[in-house]
Order: structure tokens, then C-alpha cells, then sequence
């Protein structure tokens, strides 16, 4: 494991939903966590209004990637465009220079909401990138 406070770099990574990899991504944003909180203005308070806390949100992790044909996340797509939604399990997982894994998030309850083809320019060399955004219920830091 890393020591508490070196940097890792982020370009050794991997995307698990369900139990296949997904793809070789280029990058993945959106590893955060919301709770979405109630403000209440209370009479006669004059400190400032009261906050409650009503829940998590669900969050939206965007992946982009190079164009990679995998039957599993063909399937999983096909499905969901037909109004077929699975809900799977999934992992991000950091991985050192030397391949050890150093961090590891799981996604609870993953399906994908929006997927954006590649652009393709005959007047460009570069690589054809496509995203995918999934919706899930959680994200938790195991390692």
C-alpha cells in the first residue's frame, strides 16, 4: 500500500461492472458523494437557518474511453436501451506503477443512463472516444 500522503498516479486503472471489465478507459470522473440537505428557516432565529439532512443523491460516473467491442457490455447496453435496466455491482480499482492495487471503490447498484457514440473526423488522427455515464445508488472507498 501506498504511504499516507505520496501521490499516486492516476493513469493505472481499471473499471469492473459487474463481474467483466468493462474496458480500457481513459478517464472516469465523477467519484464523489452528495447528501442533500433541507434548509429550514426558523422564526425568531436570527443565527442562521437550520440544515437537515435528507439523503444521499444518486451520482453519475462518467467513463470515456477508446472504442473497445466487449460482448458483456454490448449486452448490458442492448438491455438497457430497451427499457431493460440491471442494476449490477461494480468496482474502480487504482493501481500503482508496479501494478499493486492501491485503492478500490465499489459502485452499488450501477446502470448505464446515457451513452454518447464516438465523433468521427476524417481530418483527424484522434482516437475515437466514446462516454458512457452511469447512474448508482453509492460509492464507497474500500482500500
Amino acid at each position: 500500500m501506498s504511504q499516507l500522503g505520496a501521490p499516486l498516479p492516476s493513469c493505472c486503472f481499471a473499471v469492473r461492472i459487474g463481474a467483466d471489465l468493462l474496458g480500457s478507459f481513459t478517464s472516469v470522473s465523477g467519484i464523489s458523494h452528495e447528501i442533500e440537505m433541507e434548509t429550514f428557516e426558523e422564526g425568531g432565529r436570527n443565527t442562521g437557518p437550520l440544515f437537515f439532512p435528507k439523503g444521499p443523491t444518486a451520482q453519475r460516473l462518467t467513463l470515456e474511453r477508446g472504442l473497445v467491442f466487449a460482448d458483456t457490455y454490448n449486452l448490458w447496453m442492448a438491455a438497457a436501451l430497451t427499457g431493460s435496466y440491471t442494476k449490477l455491482m461494480g468496482t474502480i480499482e487504482l493501481y500503482d506503477m508496479q501494478g499493486t492495487l492501491q485503492h478500490m471503490w465499489t459502485i452499488s447498484e450501477a446502470y448505464p443512463v446515457r451513452i454518447e457514440g464516438p465523433t468521427l473526423n476524417a481530418m483527424s488522427t484522434e482516437i475515437a472516444i466514446e462516454r458512457i455515464e452511469i447512474l448508482h445508488t453509492g460509492i464507497l472507498q474500500l482500500v
